[in-house]
């Protein structure tokens, strides 16, 4: 993460941030590529901080690409906090998979490879380590 993000990282505040992110999966028109939305508000400064991409893979489906946005959104985050220079952010997300978000908001010592998406469970897992989530 390092120092890369800039003047677009302090225009959100670490300590007053809505997150909100959604994927998007359609199998009849494009069977290998889940796609992601997010973005990110600053309710002090009321700054927007936004993001999409999308990946192909033989393995991809709705659940994936809502996962991709929680793993989006906890890397922004933490790179708000690290130019801040802090280990704390307090804020707020927002996804409309409860499942993702219920397994993205678990803080674990180890991530099982039993787990669907484990690689993407890591991720976040990583990143809390890095940075403190108070949600």
């Amino acid at each position: 993460m390092g120092n890369g993000c800039g003047t677009t990282c302090k225009g959100v505040n670490p300590t007053s941030f809505i997150g909100v992110t959604d994927g998007s999966y359609d199998r009849e028109r494009a069977k290998t590529v889940s796609g992601l939305g997010w973005i990110i508000c600053c309710t002090r400064t009321r700054n927007l901080f936004r993001g999409s991409f999308y990946e192909i893979l033989p393995k991809v489906g709705s659940y994936r690409g809502e996962l991709l946005g929680l793993v989006a959104l906890h890397t922004m985050i933490a790179a708000v906090a690290q130019s801040y220079k802090t280990d704390i952010a307090t804020g707020k997300i927002c996804c409309d998979n409860l499942s993702a978000l219920g397994q993205s908001s678990k803080f674990r010592k180890q991530v099982t490879t039993g787990i669907k998406h484990s690689v993407l469970h890591c991720m976040i897992r990583t990143i809390k380590c890095l940075v403190k989530l108070c949600m």
